[in-house]
C-alpha cells in the first residue's frame, strides 16, 4: 500500500512538473501564440526558450535526450504539439514533449 501510494505521488509530480516550479519567460505563453509567430515567422524568442528550456531540463536530469534531434525537429514537435491544444502553455507542451523524448 505505500508503495502504491509512493507511486501514486511521483506520478504526480512528473504529470504537474510545470506547476510544482514556476516557469519564466515565453513558456508562458499559450500555444495559440506559438502558432501565430510561426505563421508570421516572428518565433526566434519563441523557439530559443524551447531550445534552451529543454537544454535546462536536459542538464538538470543529466539525461542527453536532444542527442539525436535538431531544432528544426523540436519546432515541428511543438508546432504538432499546439495545434493540438491551442490554450495549453507552451511549457507545458514541452515537458509533453521531453517525456516522450526520455523514454
Amino acid at each position: 500500500m505505500i508503495k502504491l501510494i509512493a507511486s501514486l505521488g511521483l506520478l504526480t509530480l512528473v504529470a504537474s512538473r510545470a506547476e510544482a516550479v514556476t516557469v519564466m519567460g515565453q513558456g508562458n505563453n499559450k500555444c495559440s501564440e506559438w502558432l501565430t509567430e510561426e505563421t508570421e515567422g516572428t518565433s526566434g524568442v519563441s523557439e530559443a526558450w524551447v531550445t534552451g528550456f529543454m537544454s535546462g531540463l536536459a542538464v538538470g536530469d543529466k539525461n542527453d535526450f536532444l542527442s539525436k534531434t535538431d531544432v528544426d525537429a523540436i519546432t515541428n514537435a511543438v508546432t504538432a504539439g499546439c495545434k493540438l491544444k491551442p490554450e495549453q502553455s507552451i511549457a507545458k507542451t514541452v515537458l509533453s514533449i521531453v517525456a516522450k523524448m526520455e523514454k
